[in-house]
């Protein structure tokens, strides 16, 4: 058995302020929040819960909040405007609501697939194997997955347009392009994320820049100086949203039910996503304060003092217990204990 030592002198309110505490063995409990903002016409929520299943509320017309009886084992979910998706942990791809397109339909041998998007009318999968494959509304082309699409790695559905991210770093898109939303700007360089909104597209560059294209209305492709680096996007119907690397959450565009306007007091934040519509929704941890996390650390040393302390004392024991055993029978009485030892340390101290 181990001593583990924890240098005190390093656990001060400057190195822990703002930090979280990370050491082996010690979990810090942080406190989950989910922000709705207010939702738009198609005002809708889905979420795919801790135990697999799903539940989702708002307008159900068309019976896109009606999860199907038993499903389970679910590991994410994606909205259209009328209709839902939902990956299985096995990779099987379930849809219910609204199929006017057949957009709930999912074809035959898909197979197994990684990760779901959906557009307004169409859904859109990516298998094991880095393929696309799309189904439900085809008007503007948006699911046929065009010839020479390398491996995928990530996937987005707009309004009635497809993106995908490529092994490579590289952006493709297709479908409706009428704001110029699937042409990829040229020296766009790698990518490694991906959103996109009704009618414009997203990029997270791999050195923390955001680039938008397409419609840009209501400024939502106008990205704001001095925004920094970002971790994460979203796209809404008209609006675009950054996580950045210190927690804090910027968002642009079309504003017109507040979609933009990140709430006061919202701390450091782990993930962002938008509704198809203009809502925001963010995933907030409440952190322990410095001083709780300063309090937490040295109850993690006085509690490994005091095990340090409790492993000393067996130590001590051991080594007695081992020296009565090679004194062997001091006393002459036939047997080997503690009174052994006594004698031989009394005959030490004469």
């Amino acid at each position: 058995m181990n001593e583990i030592n924890v240098s005190a002198a390093a656990l001060t309110r400057n190195n822990l302020c703002g930090a979280r505490l990370r050491r082996a063995g010690t979990a810090v409990t942080r406190t989950a929040m989910l922000l709705l903002a207010t939702a738009g016409a198609l005002a809708r929520a889905g979420a795919a819960q801790a135990d697999g299943t799903v539940v989702a509320w708002g307008d159900n017309n068309s019976g896109q909040c009606s999860a199907p009886k038993g499903l389970g084992a679910v590991s994410a979910v994606a909205t259209g405007a009328l209709h839902t998706v939902a990956l299985q942990t096995g990779g099987a791809v379930v849809c219910w609501g609204d199929n006017t397109f057949d957009q709930i339909n999912t074809p035959a041998g898909l197979g197994v697939v990684t990760a779901i998007a959906a557009g307004y009318y169409h859904s859109v999968a990516l298998k094991v194997n880095g393929e696309v494959v799309a189904w439900g509304d085809n008007y503007f082309g948006e699911s046929i997955t065009p010839p020479g699409l390398g491996v995928v790695t990530a996937i987005a559905g707009g309004y009635a347009h497809t993106v995908a991210l490529q092994a490579d770093g590289a952006v493709v898109a297709w479908g409706w392009n009428k704001f110029g939303n699937c042409t990829t700007p040229p020296g766009l360089g790698v990518v490694t994320a991906i959103a996109a909104g009704a009618a414009h597209t997203i990029a997270l560059k791999v050195n923390g820049e955001v680039v938008a294209w397409g419609e840009n209305s209501y400024g939502q492709c106008t990205t704001p100086p001095a925004l920094g680096v970002v971790t994460a996007i979203g796209a809404g119907q008209s609006h675009t949203v950054a996580l950045k690397a210190d927690g804090s959450v910027l968002a642009w565009g079309d504003n017109a039910l507040e979609q933009c306007n990140t709430p006061a007091g919202i701390g450091f934040v782990d993930a962002i996503a938008t509704g198809i519509a203009n809502h925001t929704v963010v995933v907030e941890y409440a952190r322990p304060t410095c001083d709780e996390q300063l309090a937490a650390a040295q109850a993690v040393i006085a509690t490994q003092a005091a095990a340090n302390a409790q492993l000393t004392a067996q130590i001590v024991l051991l080594n007695a217990r081992i020296a009565i055993l090679q004194i062997g029978d001091v006393n002459e009485d036939g047997a080997i204990n503690a009174s052994d030892l006594a004698t031989l340390l009394g005959n030490w101290g004469k």
